[in-house]
Formats: C-alpha cells, structure tokens, sequence
C-alpha cells in the first residue's frame, strides 16, 4: 500500500494511484516518486474539502531565473481569489538544469510520457475527491492545460490565456534550449524543430485536439499578441467556428468552447488577474448549473478588431476595380471594421477563364500585368479571397463589365 511519509514539510509517496492521490488532501508539498528516478512535485491547498471544484494551474516560463531553483508552484493567488482548492504541478524538466525556464510539461529523457502521467494522476483526483477539475495556464501553462486535459477521461474544463498550440511554433531559441538541456544535449543543431520533437516521441502539437475531450473550453487571446496569428489561428484551422459577438466565437458544435480576442496591452501578456479570476468563478458556476457561456467580464476587454472573418462580415467589404489603360486594377477595403492578419489573394476572370492569380499577401490594392490581352468585348471579372488567421476564406467578387 502506498504511504504519505512527511518531512521537511513535504509529504512523499511511492507511486500515482487512489491511495497515495488521496493524501493530496494534506495541505503542502507532495512529491511522487515513479520508476526510473522519475518524481514530480505536486502542491495541494483546501483539496478534499466541501468544495466540488478544484482549480489546476500550469506554470509558464519561469522570469529571470538565475539561480532560482524548482518546484516552481503558479496560482495560489487566483485560487485563494476565486475560492477554490488548487493543485498546482511543477514542470520536473526545470529540475535538469538552471538554464531551462520552459519545458511546456513536454517532458524529458525517460519521461517523456509526462503528459500522460499527469493526466493519469489528475484522473485520480477527480474519482477519489469526486470533483470536476479546471486545468488553467498561461502561455507555455496554457499548452500544457490543453495537452494533459486532452488525455484525461474525467473531461476537465480548460482555461488558457495566449498559449502556445505548437511548440515548434514558438521561439527557436526557447525550442533549441529546452531540447538541448532536457535530452542529453540533443537537439542544439537541430533545424527542423517539429522533427526533431517528434522524433522524441513527444506530445508537442494540440492543433488538432478534439474538443470534445474538455466539457468546457475558455481560450483568451490578447490581439496585438504574435501568439493570435502563429497559434490560435492555426488551432483555430477547420475548427466549427460561429461568431457570438465583435470578437468573441464559439468553435464548436456543442457550443462548450470558445474563444475570445482581447485587448488588454501590447504583445505577449496575460489578461489583468482580476478577469482571470472572473473566468474560474464563471467556469466554476457553469459546472454546478450547466450554463455554458462566455464570462460577462470579457465584453469590456473584447477586442474592437478580429481576426476571424465571418460571412457576415463581407458586407464591410466593397472591391472596386476597373481597366487602367489596358491594366485591370483595384482594391479592396473595409471602412468599418479593423481586421488585422487578413491576407487577400486576386484573380482576373475574362470570358468565364483564370487568366492570371495574385498569391495572398497582405496587400489590398492590386494591379494583373499589362499582358492580358483584354478586349472590347471580352467580359472582365475580378475576385477577391480574403483568408483569416484561421484559414477561413470568404470571396467577393466584382464584374468589371
């Protein structure tokens, strides 16, 4: 039988199953012990209590870490804000050197079915304390909410605000780093990135994750964030995709997932904590009454500009065009609305044939070459396609004459 042992303020347990999980309702530091000198370092507060809702917090990249050593513990401040008891996991590859601030909870040389293992032992919690779990983080956190919660069978709900969906997409550096401290110095020379963490054998791309293994799914995207364009869009690709409001969509058919572009600063940073605290709140709410929507707190930071394209949208649009001395030319704009990332390809349609294509760029006014031959009688016809961060594309089309 597996046994608790404490010292130091820390409780140890031989292995991850029912009966060492349920020593997680000791507040402190736990620490499990695996084979092959695997552990991890798991911090508990208020588990096992009355309340039905347990938050999970993922850490990030950890800031100017110098000589700061691991376990590195996020979230015991929005937990003690939104009232809920909190497991918080620290990433066991930051232990390997001081060099590395991210490892995504990707794992490592002998464990790397870390993700798998976590799951397991949050499918542990949720059996033995009987509670629906919320697995939040951000950035770096915010992929590993999403690749551990995507194996679990408990089907947590999943907070993230500008995760990374793709390592490999992420900056080379950071990537080359994490390889090279966490498997034996490989991966430094590396160049195809992807390849390199495949061949690993790694869970490195939640792309394509199926959205049904998360009963509920928030996704927080800050808009001037290089992250909208490299990862939600992407993850966003042949995603179901409906718009509830400006910037706000649902991406799913059952309408349990969402996604919300925001505008709270410049680039890469997290939402004020007071909004994220809101989302456990509401999430946390939602599961007890099953009413799955979108935080009312997040209409005030709902961006102005979006980087989806709906059909709906494409009365914003107006393609004008003409022939210029023998050269079709024109543009195409939008005077209400601000869509950053949209890229627009063009194509000339005389008698009924493609005669010429303009690859996607982001620039809206064209030009086709002087050689098309246009004629009198010939019937001119443009079309613009305009493609979104997600892949989506909406046609507009202009007869010329």
């Amino acid at each position: 039988m597996a046994k608790a042992v404490k010292e130091n303020s820390c409780f140890f347990h031989e292995s991850i199953d029912d009966i060492s999980v349920k020593n997680l309702a000791a507040d402190g530091r736990h620490k499990f012990f695996l084979d092959k000198g695997k552990a991890l370092d798991v911090y508990a507060k208020g588990v096992g209590g009355s309340k039905k809702v347990v938050l999970v917090c993922f850490s990030g990249a950890v800031s100017n870490r110098g000589d700061k050593m691991p376990p590195f513990f996020s979230g015991a401040g929005v937990s003690e804000l939104s009232g809920l008891p909190l497991i918080a996991i620290s990433d066991p590859s930051l232990a390997l050197s001081k060099e590395t601030s991210l490892g995504w909870y990707a794992g490592h040389t002998g464990f790397e079915d870390l993700p798998k293992v976590l799951s397991k032992l949050l499918d542990f919690v949720a059996l033995v304390f009987k509670v629906d779990l919320i697995l939040a983080g951000g950035s770096g956190g915010g992929f590993a909410a999403l690749n551990v919660g995507r194996n679990m069978v408990s089907k947590p709900s999943v907070l993230v605000w500008g995760p990374q969906t793709s390592i490999s997409s992420y900056s080379k550096w950071a990537v080359h780093n994490y390889l090279y401290n966490s498997f034996s110095r490989c991966g430094a020379e590396e160049k195809d990135l992807y390849a390199a963490l495949e061949s690993h054998g790694l869970l490195h791309d939640v792309r394509d994750v199926d959205l049904d293994c998360f009963s509920f799914l928030l996704y927080l995207q800050n808009i001037t964030d290089s992250h909208t364009k490299k990862h939600a869009g992407p993850f966003l690709y042949k995603k179901n995709i409906s718009q509830i409001s400006r910037s706000i969509f649902s991406i799913s058919e059952s309408q349990r997932h969402f996604i919300v572009f925001g505008d709270w600063g410049k680039g890469h940073i997290p939402p004020p904590k007071s909004i994220i605290v809101e989302c456990i709140k509401h999430i946390s709410h939602s599961l007890s009454t099953d009413d799955v929507s979108v935080p009312p707190v997040l209409s005030d930071l709902a961006s102005s500009s979006s980087p989806i394209l709906s059909s709906d949208n494409l009365a914003c649009f107006e393609l004008t065009c003409c022939i210029d001395r023998g050269r079709l030319v024109g543009s195409v704009r939008c005077a209400i609305h601000n869509f950053p990332y949209l890229r627009v390809s063009f194509y000339a349609i005389i008698d009924g044939v493609v005669v010429e294509k303009l690859p996607y760029s982001n620039k809206f006014d064209f030009s086709f070459s002087d050689g098309l031959d246009i004629k009198v009688c010939d019937s001119v016809v443009v079309c613009a396609f305009l493609k979104d961060v997600a892949g989506n594309v909406q046609k507009i089309k202009r007869i010329v004459r």
